[in-house]
């Protein structure tokens, strides 16, 4: 995000608001949390300095920076970069000063009443419905204001209440990220089928429109099911399905695969199926599934049945 949203441009004296805003209008308080353009700009301010360092040390830091200098991994922060003036933030004063600063308004951005209600909602809206009952929200919600913003509090919360409870009865249409790595698990999940190359996966991926990291606007991927469910997205996953259900020779290779290297189809899913599976698929599923004539064949259907594409 510091390098997506340009805050590597954000310095004192020429302020750069893009991650500021996002950080309140996405990642905490969200849309309607109750922020001003005033707050976007003295938030922009206070992470003045904020960035990324691909070298091993700081370059061309003056004597008297070096003292509040950090960098941390790729992360840095270059105090001579810093707007430490005095500032005001959702109606309350911020201290000027270094990295403490920025410590201290993420804090109050992180414990903010809004910022528990987004957050709460967004994970009640991926793991229980697309409409999550407002009672469970609620509920979690409080459990993150009085916790302070534990989330594995949160989620506790949210698994005994009954409204994840009635979840579990509605059918649950996976994602792409979950659809691939469900399916990969499922049918790979051997000893003789070791899966050693993930380019494959990043391929099929990309061709269900959700390729890692390649989002193009900041909100990330979409997280209703109803944002996946579309003719295009199926005639994509049954070409998906049939390239992963073949054993494709390139996922065991770290490098290009010997010319005379044979597809291993993976008969983990079959078994699987036969083991633990069968008598909970619906009847239609399993008939079709009976005239299967390869293990290629099985595994397609398996990938591209509606018992499989929802959780």
């Amino acid at each position: 995000m510091l390098i997506y949203l340009d805050n590597f441009q954000n310095r004192a004296g020429k302020i750069n608001e893009n991650y500021g805003r996002e950080l309140m209008e996405l990642h905490t308080l969200g849309v309607d949390g109750g922020y001003t353009q005033a707050d976007v700009t003295a938030l922009s301010r206070s992470l003045t300095g904020l960035a990324v360092n691909y070298e091993k040390d700081e370059t061309g830091l003056a004597e008297q920076y070096r003292a509040g200098y950090e960098h941390d991994g790729l992360f840095e922060f270059r105090p001579e970069r810093h707007d430490a003036s005095d500032k005001v933030l959702l109606g309350k004063p911020v201290k000027g000063g270094g990295m403490d600063e920025v410590q201290t308004v993420v804090r109050r951005l992180a414990r903010h009443p809004s910022t528990a209600r987004h957050i709460s909602r967004k994970l009640a809206t991926w793991l229980v419905a697309d409409e999550p009952p407002e009672e469970l929200v609620k509920a979690m919600t409080a459990t993150y204001s009085r916790t302070g913003g534990d989330l594995s509090a949160v989620l506790r919360t949210m698994l005994g209440h009954q409204g994840f409870e009635a979840s579990l009865d509605d059918n649950d249409f996976k994602d792409p990220m979950r659809y691939v790595l469900g399916g990969m698990r499922m049918l790979y999940d051997s000893p003789e089928t070791l899966v050693v190359n993930a380019q494959p996966l990043i391929q099929w991926l990309s061709a269900l429109g959700q390729a890692p990291f390649m989002r193009d606007t900041p909100d990330g991927y979409p997280i209703r099911r109803t944002d996946w469910q579309s003719s295009g997205q199926m005639a994509a996953r049954f070409d998906v399905a049939q390239r992963m259900a073949a054993g494709p020779t390139q996922l065991f290779f770290i490098d290009s695969p010997p010319n005379d290297t044979k597809p291993l189809v993976p008969d983990a899913g079959h078994l699987l199926y036969d083991k633990w599976l069968a008598n909970n698929v619906r009847p239609a599923t399993r008939q079709v599934l009976a005239q299967a004539r390869t293990l290629h064949e099985w595994n397609v259907l398996w990938l591209a049945s509606p018992d499989f594409m929802h959780a």
